[in-house]
């Protein structure tokens, strides 16, 4: 078995991995490591946490349909035989879209996972993320404070999102690829139901002592005190408070379809409202495209120049 997740930065990617590790070990299948079989690892156990955690993690770099594994930011190596790589790695780590030639490899990979979460709360959180100390010493991110970071690039950030989630959305299209969704919100405010589903996409056989194991290993305070530096609040719904109301607006209507098409608000509800997102019933290639042109109506350089005048002006809700 392997099991190959990817999703958009601060998305709940690490809660994901942790949460089918733990359901991997409650069902006895052993996970092997890859990277620990090479000698950088050894070498990343000096480097300042939570390096030296992430080197423990298979994490794949494609570049067109060839492979590296990699350490964060600063050490990727090619994969020279990827069915070797398979049969000595359990758990992949991604954050990259699907791309066509990635087919190839991906469809020898039993499990695909996608994660999802509202693209205002992952980019407000990712503001935050890349002032870690282990992010800037290997970032060129000068800006002075997450304020500031995120009022320059949450629209792009939106946008990305949109094409992000859509090239996934599209690759399970293809019959040839065994991709499950699932969104953030959901293993928040649904675990239950959410881990049943995922248990049993993954071919898992737990009882009920086995996945409240699952549960109590993952819960967020739990997570917080392994990872404190890459784990912070576990919420949902955060752009209520810190997004302003032209930020608000302005990223809704930046990609209204994506957000219509798995049942995100286009304009908040109110906080009594516990709709949860979820894929349509009968999810159409064209209905993808339609979303994923609609974010890309406006041109990078027609966001990055109206960002720069003072704000966007966009008016397509």
């Amino acid at each position: 078995m392997n099991i190959f997740q990817s999703g958009i930065p601060r998305s709940g990617n690490g809660w994901l991995y942790n949460i089918v590790y733990h359901s991997l070990r409650a069902g006895n299948v052993e996970v092997k490591n890859y990277i620990k079989t090479q000698p950088i690892h050894q070498v990343a156990q000096s480097w300042p946490e939570p390096l030296p955690g992430q080197a423990s993690t298979d994490t794949v770099h494609f570049r067109g349909s060839d492979v590296d594994y990699g350490i964060g930011q600063i050490f990727r190596y090619p994969i020279p035989d990827w069915q070797d790589y398979l049969r000595q790695a359990t758990q992949l780590w991604c954050h990259e879209p699907y791309r066509r030639p990635m087919r190839e490899k991906l469809s020898q990979v039993s499990h695909l996972i996608y994660i999802i979460r509202d693209p205002r709360d992952a980019s407000i959180s990712h503001s935050r993320f890349v002032f870690a100390d282990h992010i800037r010493w290997f970032s060129r991110n000068k800006t002075a404070d997450p304020a500031t970071f995120l009022k320059k690039l949450l629209f792009f950030q939106v946008r990305r999102w949109a094409e992000h989630v859509g090239s996934w959305l599209q690759a399970a299209q293809d019959p040839t690829l065994n991709i499950h969704f699932i969104f953030y919100e959901r293993l928040l405010h649904d675990f239950e139901n959410e881990l049943d589903q995922l248990v049993s996409f993954l071919g898992l056989d737990l009882s009920t002592s086995q996945r409240q194991r699952v549960r109590e290993a993952t819960t967020f305070a739990s997570m917080k005190a392994k990872y404190p530096n890459h784990v912070r609040r576990g919420i949902d719904r955060e752009r209520v408070e810190v997004l302003t109301p032209l930020q608000k607006s302005e990223s809704a209507a930046m990609v209204p379809k994506m957000l219509k098409l798995l049942n995100y608000p286009v304009q908040e509800p109110p906080m009594s409202d516990t709709t949860l997102p979820g894929l349509p019933t009968n999810l159409s290639k064209k209905d993808i495209q339609q979303a994923v042109r609609d974010a890309q109506s406006l041109t990078w350089r027609e966001i990055a120049a109206r960002v720069k005048q003072g704000g966007l002006r966009l008016t397509r809700l």
